[in-house]
């Protein structure tokens, strides 16, 4: 593996120049020696020592994602994204997906260990992390996904999105609509979620009771997904809702399995709604309808906001929220 000294030696300069070559150091470095730099390090495959870089610089270029399980597809394309963007803008992104480790309070995770200069973070509104992060707690943060007051973060609106579900099922006359959900009896009832004050709110709007199926994430959500749908589809015709709305892509994918597979049609006895906009929902049988989620623009901002706090963590906190979008596939 190529050193500095061997490009400082291939390209006839001192070490220190091609030091101040790499990380863009003083500016009276002549063009024709920066070219002959570079191109050193091209031909002899030279990557820099991010770390002793980042003890001289004080700046690592490095950030963290802490997100869910990358099992989801929905997660993994975040990650991916977080990835791309970053690598444009000269960032190397360190990605934890480990979730058990969070909540048994005695583990610190995969980003208390490198020297990062930030973090981007999924997490709940008002879960805490503090333990979980170590060190790299008291870095720049930007949270995405869900609002976090207090906080700078970049968010989705859950909570619009629902409604657009919500409006479209009661637009197609559907009038018993259920709802299928991997968050707890306990989550559901304190409704601070926005998919779930949606519901609720849809519920007392039309005056129908609530009728909430808790799915499981073990082995898998889908395999949740699945056995709900089963389970609905054994239930008496005048027992079941008319309509699912399901607080994931991969929730929504089970249950209209679970359903075809129990001689339910789709849309025609049952429609079903999901929520990401993943890839996998164009491939059913029937295309899923969905409320696409911007992961790109979601990304991309919170990037940028990191990036400003690593520069000057200075201001008040900065809030932003994105829409999400109904797309209407043919399961509803």
């Amino acid at each position: 593996m190529a050193t500095i000294t061997d490009v400082a030696r291939a390209s006839g300069v001192s070490v220190a120049t091609v030091s101040y070559v790499i990380n863009n150091g003083p500016k009276n470095v002549l063009p024709e020696t920066r070219d002959r730099v570079l191109k050193a390090v091209e031909e002899l495959g030279y990557r820099p020592n991010l770390l002793a870089r980042g003890l001289v610089r004080r700046r690592t270029d490095m950030i963290g994602l802490l997100i869910y399980h990358l099992s989801s597809p929905f997660f993994a394309t975040v990650a991916a994204t977080v990835e791309a963007h970053g690598h444009d803008l000269g960032l190397h992104t360190i990605v934890d997906g480990e979730r058990r480790f969070r909540t048994d309070g005695k583990h610190q995770g995969k980003l208390s260990a490198w020297p990062l200069d930030g973090a981007l973070i999924w997490a709940d509104t008002g879960e805490d992390l503090s333990g979980y992060l170590g060190e790299a707690a008291r870095l720049p943060i930007v949270y995405i996904g869900h609002d976090r007051p207090n906080a700078d973060c970049v968010t989705i609106d859950f909570y619009d999105g629902a409604n657009q579900a919500l409006s479209h099922l009661t637009e197609r006359g559907r009038r018993r609509i259920g709802f299928v959900t991997t968050q707890s009896p306990a989550q559901v009832a304190a409704a601070t979620e926005g998919r779930v004050r949606a519901y609720h709110d849809h519920c007392a709007a039309v005056g129908s009771e609530p009728w909430v199926m808790h799915v499981a994430e073990t082995p898998s959500v889908r395999d949740g997904g699945l056995a709900a749908g089963a389970q609905i589809a054994a239930l008496p015709p005048d027992q079941r809702p008319d309509a699912l709305f399901c607080y994931t892509d991969l929730v929504a994918v089970g249950v209209f399995r679970g359903l075809r597979r129990g001689g339910v049609r789709v849309p025609e006895d049952i429609s079903v709604v999901g929520f990401d906009g993943i890839e996998e929902g164009r491939f059913l049988d029937t295309p899923l309808t969905t409320i696409w989620t911007p992961i790109d623009d979601l990304c991309h901002e919170a990037l940028t906001l990191l990036q400003r706090r690593i520069a000057s963590n200075e201001g008040p906190p900065e809030q932003r929220l994105l829409k999400a979008e109904l797309r209407v596939g043919g399961t509803s």
